[in-house]
């Protein structure tokens, strides 16, 4: 592992000024969220656990949510971390004809995958865990716990990814990697629904279906499975925080074996199955999409309106899309999420406020333009912040090509609006329907939406020629740098600044719907006026951020 200790210290000895200062900032800012999300959990879990008699209850069914959330998301996450690491990095030839044993080299390459596959999690999970500490005054053992438990939960898995990963290559040709991501997605969908559904989440708001106390009690609490690493972790850290627990030894034995049986076991069926994968790992997949003369036709079709050089910018990014498993096999995750997300959408118990539900349908319908706009923003930095560096070491091609940077930024938009486009009035429409909001916040929203794609598109982009990476192996490891973390606080801000914006004489206009006044013309007039003013900074932030990439762009690569 010393080449990538050497390659991140070299990250900061080498490099200038404005570099340093850019991870400075970006250190201080994760910091600052950390901090930020610390004290958020402290509240949150505070206002929880005052409720009386369901207080004590209900923060022991979140907390064994959070752990199975984490196991859920780590083993997806593993998987995709398992087969770069172990078969597609670039080191991998040089490293395997080192005097290294496999043990050595397993266990490195299972750390960096673990550290790699569950960095983000850890950073959300722990002070959640630490505000539970701090809340319900848990005894000092059970800060180790924490520790503990989670290494487990990071390394089961890891190296259940690197196992399935191992089976799949060499079960499967390489030529079907694709369809192998794709079975892994469906199934990581399903397991997140099901996750979701069996948390029963509207029975928190719906106590009156219930005869008796204990009904509710018996619902709520809903046990998960005794086989589950998350159950055994939940006991655990159920009696660091001082409830009884008959076998608390017997739930971290459990872990600790399972972590280091599943570790060790890993090694020895991998070992002798590692050099085929490997092999099969490097055979090229069959062109598919070059070779479908219909698909052909119909990308040279949606792309004719526009001038022949970007046409061809464009067919080649969607036929490079596609042939990327990594890349539209998560097309299937979000598609889980979106159809969770409209189903509680639909969940609401709105028939129980005390005024007319269309009133709070409106309040609702308008704030989830919000929402929708930060969904937009998670897409687009795992989609078009990456769209630069995605080129790779090829980019010299076009960078000596007779295509400027201002055409070929204004391709990579133009492939990366439609589909942004798409998502978020499929979101918005879909979630306004299910709500039954009126018209006038139904136009309003699918407006609204329609400049926050175009915004969030071109700030994805822009930002993206502005901090390139040509070096990185995947399109996730991207995604997870400090430009795309500027570009994620930066595109929240802009979010937030469309819906002030708006949202100011849109309250005026709810107010007076909830009054049940019709609406006065300087009303009407703010609210096109606001509705212009958002227009007109979403064009000005993208017209400027793609300009300054465009000149950061070719000037970072003549130097």
């Amino acid at each position: 592992m010393k080449p990538r200790l050497l390659a991140l210290r070299n990250t900061w000895t080498r490099s200038e000024g404005r570099q340093r200062l850019a991870y400075v900032f970006f250190g201080v800012l994760t910091t600052g969220f950390w901090v930020a999300l610390f004290g958020t959990s402290i509240y949150l879990v505070q206002q929880i656990y005052s409720v009386e008699v369901f207080g004590p209850v209900l923060c022991r069914k979140l907390l064994g949510m959070l752990m199975l959330s984490l196991l859920v998301m780590l083993l997806f996450s593993s998987l995709i971390s398992a087969i770069s690491s172990f078969y597609l990095s670039e080191d991998l030839d040089l490293l395997r004809q080192l005097p290294v044993s496999w043990s050595r080299f397993f266990y490195a390459r299972l750390a960096e995958s673990t550290l790699s596959s569950s960095w983000m999690v850890l950073i959300f999970g722990v002070p959640i865990l630490l505000a539970y500490g701090i809340v319900l005054e848990a005894q000092p053992l059970y800060y180790p716990l924490i520790a503990v438990t989670l290494l487990v939960i990071t390394i089961l898995p890891s190296a259940g990814g690197v196992l399935m990963a191992t089976i799949l290559v060499n079960v499967f040709p390489a030529r079907r990697v694709r369809e192998l991501l794709m079975l892994a997605g469906l199934g990581a969908a399903t397991l997140l629904f099901y996750m979701v559904r069996a948390a029963r989440p509207e029975l928190l708001v719906d106590a009156e279906r219930f005869t008796t106390i204990a009904d509710f009690f018996a619902a709520i609490r809903s046990p998960q499975s005794v086989l589950l690493p998350s159950n055994w972790a939940t006991q655990l850290l159920l009696w660091g925080l001082g409830e009884p627990s008959e076998r608390p030894w017997l739930q971290l034995g459990l872990l600790l074996s399972s972590g280091v049986g599943l570790a060790g076991a890993t090694r020895w069926i991998v070992g002798p199955l590692y050099g085929n994968g490997r092999t099969r790992a490097q055979e090229a997949g069959t062109p598919r999409l070059a070779g479908n003369r219909a698909i052909e036709r119909l990308l040279v079709a949606l792309a004719r309106p526009f001038p022949p050089m970007t046409r061809a910018m464009m067919a080649k990014d969607v036929k490079i899309f596609i042939r990327d498993a990594g890349q539209w096999t998560q097309v299937l995750m979000i598609g889980a999420l979106v159809f969770i997300y409209l189903y509680n959408v639909s969940a609401l118990p709105l028939d129980q406020v005390p005024f007319p539900t269309l009133r709070m349908e409106n309040l609702i319908g308008f704030l989830n333009v919000g929402v929708t706009g930060f969904v937009l923003a998670a897409l687009s930095v795992r989609f078009n912040f990456p769209a630069v560096s995605a080129e790779g070491r090829a980019f010299w091609v076009l960078r000596t090509s007779p295509i400027g940077p201002s055409r070929f930024l204004t391709a990579k938009f133009l492939w990366g609006l439609l589909p942004m486009l798409l998502m978020g009035e499929l979101l918005v429409v879909s979630s306004n329907l299910l709500l039954g909001v009126s018209s006038l916040f139904m136009a309003l929203s699918v407006y609204t939406v329609a400049i926050l794609s175009v915004g969030i598109t071109g700030l994805g982009v822009g930002i993206g020629a502005i901090y390139p990476n040509f070096n990185a192996d995947t399109a996730a490891r991207i995604a997870s740098g400090p430009g795309a973390i500027l570009y994620m606080v930066v595109t929240s801000l802009f979010i937030g600044l469309v819906i002030v914006i708006e949202g100011i004489p849109a309250t005026w206009a709810l107010s007076a719907h909830f009054r049940e006044l019709p609406l006065s013309a300087p009303m009407i007039g703010a609210m096109a006026a606001g509705m212009v003013l958002a227009a007109a900074l979403n064009l000005l932030a993208v017209r400027w951020v793609m300009r300054r990439g465009a000149a950061v762009l070719w000037e970072e690569d003549s130097r």
